[in-house]
């Protein structure tokens, strides 16, 4: 059986924002990244304790295939907006051409 879900590139030409994620001890790369709604704080496998829901980015796997806990990205909140840095705090899920990411204001 074939998997259905749309590929993820139509997304980052429409909702895609520029961004730049750096792996600890790595060279920074450029991709592109799309803001998901907001997860519950009952997401297992967090390391730090909320009150609010926690942000959420995809990101494509072209670009970067493995993205561990404490990896920085800078991307914008919304488009135009100022760049910030986010940490990754850990995976929400994986895709076969995307990963998302629960991501915390550095």
């Amino acid at each position: 059986m074939s998997d259905l879900r749309p590929d993820i590139g139509p997304a980052l030409a429409i909702f895609g924002l520029p961004a730049t994620v750096t792996v600890p001890g790595g060279q920074p790369v450029a991709t592109t990244a799309i803001w998901l709604p907001s997860v519950p704080v009952e997401t297992a496998g967090v390391f730090v304790s909320t009150d609010r829901p926690q942000a959420v980015l995809a990101l494509p796997r072209a670009d970067i295939s493995s993205i561990p806990r404490g990896t920085i990205i800078q991307v914008a909140e919304i488009e135009g907006g100022p760049v910030r840095a986010w940490v990754v705090e850990g995976v929400d899920d994986t895709r076969p051409d995307e990963i998302r990411l629960i991501v915390l204001p550095s």
